[in-house]
């Protein structure tokens, strides 16, 4: 029988949703983080924690003033700052942590990838990818840093995000699609026709939910300009759920607090 612990997700992903699920059905108490990026979230079983956390030092007080056993950071493999701060609070805190990361995506047959490191990088080599008259460039990077699009003025894009976006930058031709997923391949297919699309400008999140885009730039022969992914998070790293509820069923010793692994 597994002992029950008070668990600490630091969510927003449908892997910390989904683990909150299992992790409940076992029996653990369990609490999930969600930084507020998003309005009206998908509201995981347990206890939910809204707002900001206020940074190491916030997070370091939750986990010690509420006696947490264990933190998962499931947060999204672009959410630097977050896991940055669940490392150094787990260790001041002296809790356990483990890193929940959908694996990345990988480049396969028919598959055009321009790997950038960033939004600008990517609008730097978008001339590489596709012209100014072949169509409409599809930003899926979310609604940051939507001002560089200023550099490339002489193409057209569309964006779709979550979230509104306030300002966009003057000048430029942007079509603004607010939707959530997860699109389905027929969903994309139509997104991809309606809006002809001819280039694709995304972060390499991984998963399921939003691989459908990837799907279709494969089948049209259409470039992604791929944005790769940030190191992760030193110590233990899991890629799936049941890695981690298995983790939650065994003794963790006063050192394995500390990050004894890193992620090849």
């Amino acid at each position: 029988m597994v002992e029950p612990l008070k668990l600490l997700i630091l969510g927003g992903t449908a892997e910390a949703a989904a683990l909150a699920e299992a992790a409940t059905a076992t029996g653990h108490e369990v609490w999930t983080s969600l930084a507020g990026a998003t309005h009206a979230p998908r509201r995981p079983p347990g206890r939910l924690v809204s707002g900001p956390l206020g940074g190491i030092d916030g997070l370091t007080r939750l986990l010690t003033g509420e006696g947490f056993d264990r933190l998962v950071d499931a947060t999204h493999p672009f959410a630097e700052t977050i896991s940055a701060n669940a490392v150094e609070a787990a260790l001041r805190a002296g809790v356990p942590r483990i890193t929940l990361r959908r694996p990345p995506w990988t480049a396969g047959i028919g598959d055009r990838w321009y790997g950038v490191a960033d939004l600008a990088e990517a609008l730097e080599t978008l001339p590489r990818a596709a012209a100014p008259e072949d169509g409409r460039v599809f930003v899926a990077t979310g609604r940051r840093g939507l001002n560089l699009l200023a550099a490339r003025a002489e193409y057209s894009f569309v964006v779709r995000t979550i979230e509104p976006v306030a300002v966009l930058p003057p000048g430029v031709d942007v079509t603004l699609i607010r939707d959530r997923g997860p699109f389905d391949l027929a969903a994309e297919r139509g997104f991809f026709t309606e809006h002809a699309v001819s280039a694709v400008i995304a972060k390499n999140a991984g998963g399921t939910g939003a691989e459908a885009k990837i799907q279709v730039a494969r089948e049209c022969h259409i470039a992604v300009l791929m944005i790769d992914r940030p190191p992760s998070p030193p110590g233990l790293w899991a890629s799936r759920v049941d890695e981690v509820v298995d983790w939650l069923a065994r003794p963790v010793a006063e050192d394995q607090a500390l990050p004894p692994v890193s992620r090849p």
